[in-house]
């Protein structure tokens, strides 16, 4: 899979550099051939599962994650982000 990084190289200030923390005993839950096929991937192996989990780097990967403003407990906030996710790149299909 490749990746390019518009987010993080056109928009300073709206995202934070992040390290994922690995998933211990990653697993398989499903695949779509189909999706896969539209980003370049063939078919599900050790090595995507170890990359996806956080248990190893995915090459030309840039980890990071998005942050917004608002008001939270009666007051502005200028830099939140809820964690929900860490994004790893937008992939560039074939």
């Amino acid at each position: 899979m490749r990746f390019k990084q518009d987010f993080f190289e056109q928009l300073d200030g709206f995202y934070s550099q992040v390290y994922p923390q690995g998933i211990s005993n990653p697993h398989w839950l499903g695949w779509s051939d189909d999706a896969a096929k539209l980003i370049g991937l063939d078919k599900p192996n050790d090595a995507l599962l170890m990359q996806l989990s956080a248990n190893a780097a995915a090459p030309g990967a840039s980890y990071y994650a998005q942050v917004y403003s608002g008001h939270q407990f009666g007051g502005y906030t200028p830099r939140l982000g809820d964690g929900r996710s860490i994004i790893l790149g937008e992939a560039i299909g074939l």
